[in-house]
């Protein structure tokens, strides 16, 4: 047995990707949700949450349009999609900034659904449930692959086997993975076209794949000139210190010092109580105690 997934990137991110975890949050505690209503109503109550939330073609409910994009058949397919979302949504995040990765990624799920319907065989005839932020996800390995082509990507490949048991680290660019990603998902639509049933959604992904490289291409000049970048956070200025001052005493002028250690001698005796003081913004020499 053996895992191979993706564990980070090396982009390196301008922007918290607020928008990105509240996706992910949203996905997971619909999930939670369908856990208590199948543990609450058992099988039939689940299946009737399911077709309330999920994309059916032959009905194609106007909001399951958004909803089924948010919605996940299984743990797998859940933690599988969390992974991808939050590796690849963030980049795109980064990049076109909160609203407009907000906007992209709904386009992206709604076009996906519209291509898994058009690509599969049974148009809006099919029966068949879409649920899954795969087609959304797709959309923003397109992003990444045209946007941030020379990004390196870390997976980790787990095997476990009676004889032996290891993990591997390797990386592999971007434009390669997204590349081998999407060729994968266009093999898997040719032959499963004109099929009806469950499983992977591969018009969806290819749908979305192409949506997000199509934007991606749109917006690259101002992506690389930096149009949807936040604004340069002004650094808090330091606060203001003030200025040392010098001390004269017995006929002689010490200095300079820091106030607060000119406060310290003058406490331990160090300084007298009657010396003077001087600094830069004074006109004449005071005494010490009014510091």
């Amino acid at each position: 047995m053996f895992f191979l997934f993706p564990v980070s990137v090396d982009h390196r991110a301008n922007v918290r990707p607020l928008v990105t975890l509240w996706l992910l949050g949203l996905c997971v505690g619909l999930y939670g949700v369908s856990l208590l209503v199948w543990i609450s109503g058992g099988e039939a109550q689940l299946e009737h949450w399911y077709e309330a939330l999920a994309f059916i073609p032959a009905q194609a409910r106007l909001h399951t349009w958004i909803t089924n994009i948010f919605v996940h058949a299984g743990v797998f397919h859940l933690i599988g999609n969390m992974v991808y979302l939050y590796l690849f949504g963030a980049c795109v995040e980064d990049l076109l900034g909160h609203w407009r990765f907000t906007v992209f990624y709904l386009a992206a799920g709604i076009v996906a659904t519209l291509a898994h319907v058009i690509l599969s065989g049974k148009g809006f005839a099919s029966e068949v449930p879409l649920v899954g932020a795969s087609g959304a996800i797709s959309a923003c390995m397109g992003a990444c692959a045209l946007l941030l082509r020379g990004m390196k990507i870390e997976f980790r490949f787990v095997y476990f086997f009676i004889f032996a048991a290891g993990a591997k680290t390797f990386f592999v660019p971007s434009w390669l993975m997204m590349s081998l990603w999407f060729a994968d998902d266009l093999l898997g639509l040719l032959l499963s076209l004109n099929t009806e049933g469950g499983g992977i959604a591969f018009g969806a992904h290819v749908g979305g794949f192409l949506f997000g490289l199509a934007v991606a291409y749109a917006v690259r000049r101002k992506v690389e000139r930096g149009d949807f970048s936040p604004e340069p956070v002004a650094e808090p200025a330091p606060s203001a210190l003030p200025a040392p001052v010098f001390v004269h005493f017995d006929g002689i002028q010490h200095g300079p010092f820091p106030v607060h250690d000119v406060w310290h001698q003058v406490r331990n005796g160090t300084i007298p109580a009657e010396a003077l003081y001087w600094r830069e913004d004074l006109q004449q020499w005071r005494p010490v105690n009014e510091l």
